[in-house]
């Protein structure tokens, strides 16, 4: 049982990954974007948890249609893909190189004038200059 337990989980996390990959690739992304797209749909077990829920539970044919071992099995399956997918994602994430831009200066804090010990005298506001009008244009006929 451990056996197959592990092999639905690679199953169905391969499935996850190709089955959004392709509809990514579908929706014209690149390869590297498909692949991380499907690596993040990983962990939507939701479903797959109610799906299997309703099932056991859901008398068919005078039996069960799947056994209680199956519940495990899908709990296991978002164990292990809600553990791996940021691993997986950080790891696709960490071979993109950022975009090369140039560090921005921060700003600088404005400085005061350097005081000195010397008294200073007050100066006269200066006198406030008229603005000044442009030249007129002519108009040339």
């Amino acid at each position: 049982m451990l056996l197959f337990s592990a092999g639905f989980v690679v199953v169905a996390l391969l499935s996850k990954v190709i089955g959004c990959g392709l509809m990514a690739k579908l929706c014209r992304f690149s390869p590297p974007d498909c692949l991380k797209i499907g690596v993040g749909m990983m962990t939507r077990g939701e479903v797959a948890l109610i799906v299997t829920s309703a099932v056991i539970d859901t008398e068919t044919l005078g039996g069960y249609a799947l056994s209680p071992d199956f519940m495990i099995m899908t709990v296991l399956l978002i164990l292990v893909s809600s553990i791996l997918t940021p691993v997986l994602l950080k790891v696709l994430y960490g071979k993109d190189k950022p975009n090369a831009l140039p560090p921005v200066d921060a700003p600088t804090a404005p400085t005061a004038p350097p005081t000195s010990s010397a008294p200073t005298e007050p100066t006269e506001p200066s006198a406030p200059t008229e603005p000044t009008e442009p030249p007129a244009q002519t108009i040339e006929n």
